[in-house]
């Protein structure tokens, strides 16, 4: 159904269900994360038998359909790294209000072009 959008979730744990909808319709979601991953990915409950990275049952569960790149939002130079298809995303979802400083959202243009 969404296929032909794309959307960069810059999310955290309050904004996670929005991006997951989304990818469950088709979009090609992006999860952007800092170095070390989202808080997300340490919250319990956790799976026995998994990676460190793996382990949060919830992260698991609220990102599913998403693709994972890491960007350091201290380095803007990293936004050359991004997919050719999230260069022009149709949604960015942040769980910040916009000029709120938290994390990799705030790293990227505030409209195309800008």
């Amino acid at each position: 159904m969404l296929e032909s959008y794309s959307v960069l979730d810059c999310t955290d744990v309050r904004g996670e269900l929005g991006p997951m909808v989304l990818g469950d319709l088709g979009a090609d979601v992006i999860r952007i994360e800092p170095p070390g991953g989202v808080s997300a990915r340490r919250e319990p409950p956790f799976a026995r038998h998994a990676s460190a990275d793996d382990a949060s049952l919830s992260f698991q569960a609220f990102n599913r359909n998403k693709r994972s790149i890491v960007l350091d939002p201290a380095a803007p130079a990293e936004l050359i790294t991004l997919p050719a298809e999230a260069a022009d995303p149709a949604v960015i979802a942040a769980a910040t209000p916009v000029g709120v400083a938290s994390g990799p959202a705030e790293s990227l243009p505030a409209s195309p072009g800008s």
